[in-house]
């Protein structure tokens, strides 16, 4: 039964003290034992050896297997093995001592980040009793919310909630254990009320679970403030989200809680972006994977997440180079852990460096894959997020009509979900597809509302995109003036920082303008040092700046080629 063994377990499993004889002699003779380590202290058979004497077993004693397995479930329990534990225990079909080991390892479990462990084991579970159990049924809510399977937590939810009630009615749960659930559950409704855009409902759970986690139980105390500035986030307040994000980090640090750590550093480096900070993003990023690095955690699959974020900033600043190596880093540590929000934000990231390259092909097979992963889970939020990055590809490739469908799309689960990322991305956005149509004037007036948003939110960073975007469209329809000025409030914000595709992605008009601010003699010599890297950044991303602007170009692509990337994007291989 045992995939792995030494002398110790052995003599715990079989009960007999001669263990480490015999496994010394079959070592001897060499009798299809496998050494696994240097020390010669733990082997295991021959797979075919394996399935034969386990065919014996079943043979010649069935009803001694299940014992077996509770026996090799304790002793790795107690020797601080926690994956066979659980999976011995689920081996055994004893449904209690299965849930057991369960709860007791699926929280520490899921901090590092092993989320696809945590949903093999709960899937593993044998059918129990019908006592009220608000545990298993919360476990379940908090995989499924990590793997974003959002709309598959309900049933689960309202499980654990009428255990909770009932065991509350029964004096059963009382106390600092009370509160906890009581918290958790308040934790899922936030999610839930997210999801169907009731952004207030969202922040007072958050808000109701922060108050009700008891203080003297630091375990999922950080999570508390994560979904707390979750909440803030999609209700649009941003600065809210970072200092919840902040306590956050705190808290889940202090209850080793990594994947909250992880996930807040994520969550205040991309708001921290957004609002203009950019250089603390990058701190923190770097700070924490220099804590990761020095603690041995970079390997877990939560660390994902910094570089990730890493990545991000990294492009931002346009070294891509760096932001490739991060991004490589980070998917591949989070891979195994079942990340579905870090692999999705890892391959966005990895679309938008190959159009910064100009692989428009690359950057739509990685959206025609992660488009054929979404459908199945079916959630507003994650249709406007990836319509979102299919009208940035289409502007970019000059395919204007697919940028409007995908638009449209977008602006739909808008409406159905009202959430302040898929707000922010619009405002930008939509504008970029007007002007690129030649729509100057219905750009400008679709900017004025965006830019009134982003200064009432001290949103400086996407206020640098709002303003680049604003000025080429004014100096397209012939205000210099105006648009020199607005441009200077961008260059003001952007040069401590070091934002570069917040202009960048205004298009190749951009170009000309930061050249005739280099050369007027208005502007101040210590711009020029920040105005000759975006000139530079434009030469390569754009070519020379005599050739005209991707979107009046006729024949950018051919009508064919087009044609296939539409269909591309409608979800047609």
């Amino acid at each position: 039964i045992l995939d792995r063994f030494c002398a110790a377990l052995c003599t715990e499993v079989t009960g007999n003290p001669g263990s480490p004889l015999v496994l010394d002699e079959l070592r001897i003779e060499n009798m299809f034992l496998i050494p696994l380590d240097a020390g010669g202290n733990w082997f295991r058979y021959h797979h075919l050896v394996t399935e034969v004497l386990y065919a014996l077993l079943e043979r010649d004693h069935p009803g001694e297997i299940s014992d077996l397995h509770l026996r090799a479930s304790a002793w790795f329990d107690s020797q601080g093995y926690p994956g066979e534990a659980v999976d011995h225990a689920l081996h055994s079909g004893d449904p209690i001592k299965a849930r057991e080991q369960v709860l007791r390892h699926w929280i520490p479990v899921l901090h590092r980040g092993e989320i696809a462990t945590v949903q093999r084991w709960l899937d593993g579970l044998p059918v129990s009793s019908d006592e009220p159990d608000p545990y298993v049924p919360l476990a379940r809510c908090w995989a499924l919310f990590l793997s974003w399977q959002i709309s598959a937590i309900e049933p689960y939810l309202a499980e654990a909630s009428n255990a909770y009630e009932r065991l509350v009615a029964e004096g059963i749960l009382s106390g600092a254990q009370q509160k906890q659930v009581a918290a958790q559950l308040a934790m899922m409704r936030s999610v839930l009320a997210r999801d169907r855009g009731e952004h207030a409902e969202s922040v007072y759970q958050a808000e109701r679970a922060a108050q009700l986690f008891p203080q003297e139980m630091m375990e999922g105390i950080g999570t508390t403030w994560n979904m707390l500035a979750a909440a803030r986030a999609g209700a649009g307040d941003f600065g809210g989200a970072i200092e919840a994000y902040e306590h956050g980090i705190t808290l889940a640090y202090a209850e080793g809680n990594l994947i909250g750590a992880y996930g807040c550093t994520y969550g205040q480096a991309m708001y921290l972006v957004v609002q203009g900070q950019l250089n603390e993003a990058e701190k923190i990023c770097r700070t924490s994977i220099a804590r990761a690095s020095s603690d041995g955690h970079e390997g877990f699959p939560a660390a994902g997440w910094l570089h990730i974020a890493m990545a991000g900033i990294e492009m931002e600043r346009n070294r891509l180079e760096d932001a490739e190596v991060h991004l490589s880093d980070g998917l591949r540590i989070a891979r195994p852990g079942g990340f579905n929000e870090a692999m999705r934000a890892g391959r966005y990231l990895r679309a938008q460096l190959a159009g910064a390259r100009g692989n428009l092909g690359i950057a739509t097979e990685i959206l025609q894959e992660t488009e054929r992963i979404l459908i199945a889970m079916d959630e507003p939020y994650l249709t406007g997020e990836l319509n979102r990055e299919w009208a940035m590809l289409s502007i970019r490739a000059g395919d204007l009509e697919a940028a409007r469908e995908k638009l449209d799309i977008m602006e739909e689960q808008i409406a159905a979900t009202q959430h302040g990322n898929l707000v922010l991305w619009w405002g930008w956005l939509f504008p970029r597809l007007l002007f690129a149509e030649q729509h100057y004037q219905e750009a400008l007036n679709a900017l004025d509302e965006s830019i009134d948003r982003a200064r009432a939110g001290n949103s400086d960073g996407e206020l640098i995109r709002l303003l680049a975007l604003q000025a080429v469209a004014l100096e397209a329809l012939g205000e210099h003036n105006s648009a020199h000025s607005g441009l200077r409030e961008a260059l003001d914000l952007g040069a401590p920082e070091g934002y570069t595709w917040a202009l960048l992605n205004a298009g190749q008009g951009i170009e000309s303008l930061l050249r005739g601010l280099r050369n007027d003699s208005d502007t101040s010599p210590g711009c020029y040092p920040y105005l000759d890297s975006l000139l530079d950044a434009c030469r390569v991303t754009f070519g020379e700046s005599s050739r005209p602007q991707p979107e009046d170009l006729p024949d950018l692509l051919t009508p064919r080629e087009l044609e296939i990337i539409r269909l591309i994007g409608k979800g047609y291989s």
